[in-house]
């Protein structure tokens, strides 16, 4: 396949002159096809002349308004093996194709970058780019074994962020269990209280479908809070109880007193959580439309959190051994 354009920095059309099946019936090869296209487009040195010190070097190509001319090629008389002359469409195919104005190379192998931009009333973006990476690349690797693919950009960029935040969390889940296992001195205590955790990330989930938004980077960095917050609604109904067994009442007595008696400022650490969260949900300008999935987290995480924690904690502490 011989490629002449007559542009290089543009995707414009170009004429592509593929040589018929059969060399010897054609009288000319590919390789003697291409040589010949060079020499007429970018010359055939035939001599060097020495004047004085500098040395020319005189090239034989078409003139200069004939290689930029497409036309040229159609044009392009050839030489065949037997030494006659012939026209190039009588030995081969000449058609206008396009084809990448720049040939980019990564890490050794050829890559090719697709660009998209998502209309978010139509689909969201997290959701589309799911679909492309878990089902379409796949499928298109099948058809081409050799392909590789990596989502770069906006898209690229949320990804590695999503896998640095679940790092820290894990990371920041070891650190609390620490902080709550040496005061309370047990090790079953800190599992209690951390049991809320997982339904505020639940209820964090829930509200973005109640308020028909989608998870985003914003959404999971609101969750990140969020842990720290069930943590402390769960540790006041956890303390209430310890003081309770210190005072000598038994353990059913201590945990069932724990959710009546601590019901008011449990909730109203969660109340005063969302109340303050509520105006930046119900805000409707567009800078506000980045900080609105973090409110949603954080605001329907800790309401979740704290229903399930008022009844979770102290049924928790009861089975919870070693306590």
């Amino acid at each position: 396949v011989i490629s002449v354009s007559d542009d290089l920095d543009s995707p414009a059309p170009e004429l592509v002159a593929r040589v018929r099946p059969g060399g010897a019936a054609t009288g000319i090869g590919a390789a003697d096809l291409g040589r010949q296209l060079r020499q007429a487009f970018h010359g055939e040195e035939i001599q060097r002349v020495q004047r004085g010190h500098d040395e020319i070097r005189v090239i034989l190509r078409y003139a200069e308004p004939e290689r930029r001319s497409l036309d040229a090629v159609a044009g392009l008389r050839v030489r065949r093996e037997d030494g006659r002359a012939t026209e190039i469409g009588n030995v081969a195919d000449i058609s206008a194709e396009r084809s990448p104005a720049i040939i980019r190379w990564v890490d050794g192998q050829r890559a090719v970058t697709v660009q998209a931009s998502v209309d978010p009333q139509v689909a969201s973006p997290g959701a589309l780019v799911s679909e492309v990476r878990d089902r379409t690349l796949p499928e298109i690797r099948e058809r081409f074994p050799g392909l590789g693919f990596e989502i770069v950009g906006a898209a690229g960029d949320q990804q590695e962020t999503m896998t640095a935040l679940r790092r820290n969390l894990l990371l920041a889940l070891i650190l609390i269990y620490m902080l709550l296992a040496l005061p309370l001195s047990s090790w079953s205590q800190p599992f209690v209280i951390m049991a809320a955790v997982p339904f505020g990330l639940a209820g964090a989930v829930f509200g973005h479908q109640v308020v028909g938004l989608p998870l985003s980077l914003t959404s999971f960095i609101g969750m990140v809070p969020l842990t720290g917050i069930v943590v402390n609604d769960a540790l006041v109904l956890l303390d209430f109880i310890n003081r309770r067994r210190a005072g000598g009442a038994s353990v059913r007595e201590a945990a069932l007193a724990a959710g009546p008696l601590r019901f008011r400022p449990v909730v109203l650490t969660s109340v005063t959580t969302c109340g303050g969260l509520a105006p930046l949900m119900i805000e409707r300008s567009v800078q506000a439309q980045v900080l609105i999935p973090m409110a949603v987290s954080l605001s329907f995480g800790v309401a979740f959190a704290t229903l399930v924690t008022l009844l979770l904690v102290p049924a928790l502490y009861r089975l919870a051994p070693g306590r």
